[in-house]
């Protein structure tokens, strides 16, 4: 089971519970935790409440290639603009690397693409893509062997090449016009073809789900 820690900035004035997440597979439903969704044995689940930004966490192992961080919210009403940024060390712009910072330029129609790498921010990486406001929004951050994979409602929006070691990012922040429903990280993404095997047999009744 991997662990998401939550904390809020300090002028924030909302509770600070530990976020509980576990790996399912990568397209899977994002697991219940605490604050924001909950689920029972039937997999029904409740209406989720709104985690406003700005948003702070840490992740308990480290990235690896295969693993979907999932981010699903609202964007405001009257957004301009809101990011999510994978930080290494604190979940800040204080200095230390930011391998990934996503920043959605609602007013503007687009989304940028960056990095921070020993103090120094590379060049912007810019893209023209319509959000709407007051609407919902699932973005996907998939990480491969060399690259992310940036997916916005289903579809693939745009690659982008490892700055930094993907093992180096350990916290996680959201900032800006949206308001969050969902998180999730884990799963993993298995190459085409595959093959494996059932050492025990597969008995009568069960399912196999791809």
């Amino acid at each position: 089971m991997f662990v998401l820690k939550q904390y809020l900035v300090k002028y924030v004035l909302w509770p600070a519970p530990f976020v509980k997440m576990s790996s399912n597979n990568a397209y899977g439903n994002p697991s219940p935790f605490n604050g924001i969704a909950t689920s029972n044995k039937n997999n029904n689940k409740t209406a989720p409440a709104l985690l406003p930004t700005p948003f702070r966490g840490v992740l308990d192992v480290r990235f690896e290639p295969g693993q979907t961080l999932t981010v699903k919210g609202i964007v405001g009403e009257e957004a301009r603009q809101f990011s999510i940024n994978l930080h290494n060390r604190t979940a800040d712009f204080s200095g230390n690397d930011v391998p990934l910072r996503i920043v959605a330029r609602v007013d503007r129609g687009k989304i940028c693409l960056n990095s921070l790498v020993n103090k120094i921010w590379g060049k912007d990486q810019r893209k023209a893509y319509q959000l709407k406001a007051g609407q919902p929004i699932d973005l996907r951050i998939r990480a491969h062997d060399k690259e992310f994979q940036i997916i916005i409602d289903g579809k693939e929006f745009k690659k982008y090449t490892y700055q930094s070691p993907l093992q180096s990012i350990t916290h996680l922040s959201i900032d800006g016009d949206l308001a969050i429903q969902q998180l999730h990280w884990g799963g993993k993404v298995y190459p085409v073809p595959y093959e494996t095997g059932f050492p025990h047999g597969f008995p009568v009744g069960k399912c196999l789900k791809v």
